[in-house]
Parts: C-alpha cells; sequence; structure tokens
C-alpha cells in the first residue's frame, strides 16, 4: 500500500518517482539521522506532567553529573504546556537511564490556542515526546539496523516520565500514540518491548523526587 500511496501524491503534484524505491529493503549501509516517537496524553494529565515539574527534577537529578550537558527551555507565554523541552546528551541519557546511549529531546508540546479546535480532535491534547536526532547525538548517526534499539529507548524514557508522575499509558490517560512517556518516592525505571509498548520491571533508577 506504501507505494501506491506515494504514487498517487506525487501523479497529483504532476511529479515522477520510482516506486521501487518504497518497495525495497534500505541498502545494508544506510543511516538514520533523526527518529521521534509520541503520546497524545489527555490535557488534565499533561498539566499533572507540568506542575510535577518532571523536566525540572530530571534537570536537576543531574545537574551534578560529571560530563553531562542538559538544557531546560520552558515556553508557557501562551499557553502552559506550549513548548517545553529538555535536552539531553548521551552522557545524560546513560546516566538517567542505564544502557541508555542516544542523546534526545524530551518535549511537552500544546497548540498556542488549543481551544480552537475541537475536545475530539487530536490536537486539542499534548503531546509528549521524544526525539533523537544527530545534533543531540554528538553529531553522530546510527545505523538503519539499530533502529528498534532506538526505538526501545526512546519509549522507554516516554514510559518512565510518565510512570515516575503516576500517569498510566493506558486509555484512560492516553489518547493515542505515534512514531514520526509533595512525597519523594523513589523513581523506578521500567522497559518498553519492541514497538509495542508493555510495562515490565528492569531496573531502578537512582532519581528521587
Amino acid at each position: 500500500m506504501l507505494p501506491e500511496f506515494f504514487g498517487a501524491i506525487f501523479d497529483h503534484a504532476g511529479e515522477r518517482i520510482h516506486l521501487e524505491y518504497f518497495r525495497t529493503e534500505p541498502h545494508e549501509t544506510s543511516r538514520m539521522w533523526a527518529y521521534e516517537r509520541y503520546v497524545r496524553i489527555r490535557r488534565e494529565w499533561a498539566e499533572k506532567l507540568s506542575s510535577a515539574g518532571v523536566l525540572q527534577k530530571v534537570a536537576h537529578y543531574l545537574s551534578d553529573l560529571e560530563g553531562v550537558k542538559v538544557e531546560l527551555h520552558i515556553d508557557n507565554r501562551e499557553v502552559i504546556n506550549h513548548q517545553n523541552r529538555l535536552f539531553l546528551n548521551p552522557t545524560s541519557a546513560g546516566e538517567l537511564l542505564p544502557g541508555h546511549t542516544y542523546g534526545r529531546k524530551f518535549e511537552i508540546y500544546q497548540l498556542k490556542d488549543p481551544d480552537a479546535v475541537s475536545k475530539d480532535h487530536p490536537s486539542y491534547h499534548p503531546k509528549v515526546e521524544v526525539l533523537v536526532n544527530k545534533s543531540l547525538n554528538d553529531g553522530e548517526t546510527w545505523a538503519w539496523a539499530d533502529r528498534h534499539e532506538v526505538t526501545e529507548q526512546i519509549e522507554e524514557t516516554l514510559l518512565n516520565a510518565l510512570h515516575w508522575e503516576d500517569i498510566h499509558s493506558g486509555p484512560m490517560a492516553t489518547v493515542s500514540t505515534s512514531r514520526t512517556i509533595t512525597s519523594t518516592p523513589s523513581l523506578e525505571a521500567i522497559s518498553s518491548n519492541s514497538t509495542k509498548i508493555r510495562h515490565r520491571a528492569l531496573r531502578r533508577s537512582r532519581i528521587t523526587c
């Protein structure tokens, strides 16, 4: 279906494309330079995520560790959670979740005017997303064959962020997922299993809130 889909788009645009490009596996030397996955969580849960300060907690946890580079950008000028972002270099990612090796951006994103769309429209609810790309990964791309490992690390970041603030990845909290997560509890790290998100105990993060 994918080749026909793209073929129809290019035909409509009056452009030519070689459809076999979408039918064959990428060459074994192919490299990836960007990969993102996100979940949409209900607005009330996103507000909880923001008020609990999950991005700030991660930044604080990493602030006294050698070798890390962390940047926290908060933009609530238009609306809460409009564009709140945390950038982690590869060392930071590994300190946060042992075994992780890719630099990443963790972002909570809400439309500037979310009420401009209907409540049943996906964009009414914020995105919680993780992006891995070349610039965040010390300028390094990664092999196409490593895409499943990158997927797991992205999903683990998403799942842990939600888990740390007691937001479950079930239908009551989340709206959808896509490719394109005053007490002081210990934050337990959990793992995703391949591209199908499932909870299972894996290791314990050193983070406390």
